[in-house]
């Protein structure tokens, strides 16, 4: 019996590349006779079918059988490019309880077969892909009665409502900014793409978003000075340098409290202005 195509260089590479990414079958149904747990065919084909299909891997499960002779299990491993293994068992009934004149207890013939050939496919499969399942039968016919059992995931981190709070007020603040600077639509999906990476605020990290709003800040101020500037009639630079030289002189005053009182007091000669015209 032919097990292989002619080559299986690319079926190998594509196959390693699936069991890269294999997660163990679950252990989801129970021996009622031994009263132990397995992965049923269900939860080996749950396993290995996302890496199969992603590498263009498909397995085939079919029977076949001479005249007179012993039927076999045929399962083939094949890949898109044309190449394929297979792998043959033996179909049998000799496992089916019998009663003491020989007979089949319980289950006729075709009962005990069907039965035979779902135990025999998922056995195959598993090892045709490289499954690993926890195999209590296997252990227990080898006189290894030690079974492993397969490490369960860490439970996900709780999460932790004081970091939901603080994102929240960042968001808060940097909505709050974004208006402050009347930007339209346009320019605010603009400037979160250039400085998150995408439009929505709530997929951006806590210090991604903490760096924005300062950048919005820094907007602010310069936006302020500008405006301040004007209303004093003088070019920005030197009142720029006005601060600065504030600052240095040690004024209590913070740059950022001096800008804002003299926006302030622009916003007072404005009124006051328009006042006088009307």
């Amino acid at each position: 019996m032919d097990n292989q195509s002619e080559t299986i260089g690319a079926l190998a590479a594509a196959l390693a590349k699936a069991q890269g990414s294999l997660n163990a079958a679950l252990k989801d149904s129970k021996n009622p006779h031994l009263k132990n747990k397995y992965a049923d065919l269900a939860s080996i084909w749950n396993a290995a079918r996302e890496p199969l299909a992603e590498n263009e891997l498909a397995v085939i499960q079919t029977t076949d059988a001479s005249d007179n002779g012993p039927q076999y299990l045929v399962t083939t491993l094949a890949h898109s490019s044309g190449e394929w293994i297979k792998g043959y068992l033996r179909i049998g009934t000799e496992g089916a309880v019998r009663d003491q004149s020989g007979n089949l207890k319980g289950v006729n013939y075709y009962q005990a077969l069907g039965s035979s050939i779902s135990y025999m496919r998922r056995y195959a499969l598993a090892a045709i892909v490289g499954v690993i399942q926890d195999d209590d039968d296997g252990n227990a016919s080898s006189g290894n009665g030690n079974t492993q059992q397969r490490q369960q995931a860490p439970p996900p981190p709780k999460k932790d409502p004081t970091t939901d709070r603080d994102r929240n007020a960042i968001i808060s603040a940097v909505e709050k900014g974004e208006k402050t600077l009347a930007r339209n639509e346009f320019e605010r999906n603009n400037s979160r793409k250039k400085h998150l990476g995408n439009v929505d605020l709530n997929k951006a990290s806590i210090p991604q978003l903490e760096k924005f709003r300062e950048h919005l800040l820094t907007k602010w101020r310069d936006k302020v000075k500008v405006v301040a500037a004007e209303a004093l009639g003088v070019p920005q630079s030197v009142f720029t340098a006005q601060i600065e030289e504030d600052e240095r002189k040690g004024n209590p005053l913070s740059r950022t409290e001096k800008v804002s009182q003299q926006a302030e007091w622009t916003d007072q000669q404005d009124m006051a202005e328009a006042s006088r015209g009307n």
